[in-house]
C-alpha cells in the first residue's frame, strides 16, 4: 500500500507526562501510594462505608494503607482523581429552544483519546487484510473493512484516520424538579480496539453533550425560533429565500445554521445517520400512525 497511514510525529503530551514533569520517577498508583493501597481501593470500591471504615479503624491491615484511612477519605481522592477530563471542560449554550445545551470541545477529546497512555498498545491506525485458513476475509475491526482501504488511497502518505463513534439515548437524570431527560450523547474512536473500547471500565467512551429532551407538546422557550404555521408564512420564506434577503429572514426567526461536517471533504454526512428501526420506525411512525388511526 503507498499511502500508509499512522505516520508519528512525536510523543503525545497528555495526563502521564504532566506527572513525569512533576516527579523524577512517575507513580504508576497515582494519587496512591503503593501498589497495596491501590488493591485495597479496588476491594473497597463496591462496600459499603461502615465495611470500609471498620476494618481500617481496628488495624485490621496492620495499619499497612498509608493513603487513606476511612471511607470519606478514599472516597474524596478517587473524586479528585485527575483523569484529563475536568467538570470545567463543559460549555453551556443558552440558545438552545428547549432548554440549556452542555457540550464539550470533541476535538481535544479525540486526541485525549489517542494520548491515553492505557490505549497505546490497543491503537489502530492502518488498514489490515486478515483471512482464515481458506482464504475468507476477517472483519472484526473497522480498519479491516474495505472503506478503510478505500478512504487511506484518497490520502498522503502518513495521514492517519480516526473514525468517530458517537452514541446516545434518552437519559431519567432527577424527579426533584419535575421529571428531567436529556439525550446523552457519547463518543469514542474506532482506532481502539473492540476488546478495549467496549468495557465499561476501560472507560473509553466519553460524555460529550447533554441535549435538552422536552416532553411532547413542550412550548418554545425562545420567541424568535418557531415553525412556518401558514401557508401565507411558507410562500413569503420562499420568496425571501430566492431575493437572498438575510435580514427580513432574520425578522421572521429564521437563522443560517452551519453544518459543522461541511469542512470534511471526505466526509459523507447522508452516511452518519443510520436508520433506526425501534425508536424511527416502531415508537415513531407506527406508533403514532396507530394513534391517529384508533382514534
Amino acid at each position: 500500500m503507498e499511502n500508509a497511514g499512522g505516520k508519528a510525529y512525536g510523543k503525545a503530551t497528555g495526563l502521564y507526562n504532566k506527572h513525569r514533569k512533576y516527579s523524577e520517577q512517575l507513580n504508576p498508583w497515582h494519587p496512591f501510594q503503593s501498589p497495596y493501597d491501590f488493591q485495597q481501593v479496588q476491594l473497597f470500591s463496591q462496600q459499603m462505608k461502615i465495611w470500609i471504615d471498620q476494618p481500617l479503624w481496628r488495624g485490621l491491615d496492620n495499619f499497612k494503607i498509608d493513603s487513606f484511612q476511612s471511607a470519606h477519605a478514599m472516597r474524596k481522592l478517587l473524586s479528585e482523581f485527575d483523569f484529563g477530563l475536568s467538570n470545567d471542560s463543559w460549555i453551556d449554550d443558552d440558545s438552545h429552544i428547549f432548554g440549556t445545551l452542555y457540550y464539550r470541545d470533541i476535538f481535544k477529546y479525540i486526541k485525549f483519546l489517542l494520548a491515553h497512555l492505557p490505549f497505546q498498545a490497543y491503537l489502530n491506525f492502518e488498514p489490515v487484510h486478515l483471512a482464515d485458513s481458506e482464504g475468507n476475509r476477517i472483519y472484526s475491526e473497522m480498519n479491516m473493512g474495505v472503506w478503510w482501504w478505500e478512504t487511506q488511497d484518497q490520502l498522503p502518505a502518513g495521514v492517519a484516520i480516526v473514525p468517530v463513534i458517537c452514541t446516545s439515548d434518552k437519559t431519567h437524570l432527577t424527579n426533584i424538579s419535575d421529571d428531567q431527560y436529556a439525550w446523552l450523547l457519547y463518543l469514542t474512536i474506532e482506532n481502539i480496539r473492540n476488546s478495549i473500547r467496549r468495557p465499561p471500565k476501560q472507560r473509553a467512551w466519553i460524555l460529550a453533550s447533554m441535549i435538552p429532551c422536552p416532553p411532547k407538546g413542550a412550548p418554545i422557550r425562545h420567541s424568535t425560533f418557531r415553525p412556518l404555521n401558514t401557508t401565507r408564512e411558507q410562500h413569503i420564506t420562499s420568496e425571501l429565500l430566492e431575493d437572498n434577503n438575510i435580514d427580513a429572514l432574520h425578522t421572521l426567526g429564521i437563522h443560517p445554521i452551519r453544518n459543522q461536517f461541511w469542512q470534511f471533504p471526505l466526509c459523507n454526512v447522508y452516511r452518519l445517520w443510520q436508520p433506526d428501526e425501534l425508536h424511527q420506525l416502531l415508537l415513531g411512525l407506527v406508533q403514532d400512525l396507530l394513534h391517529w388511526l384508533l382514534r
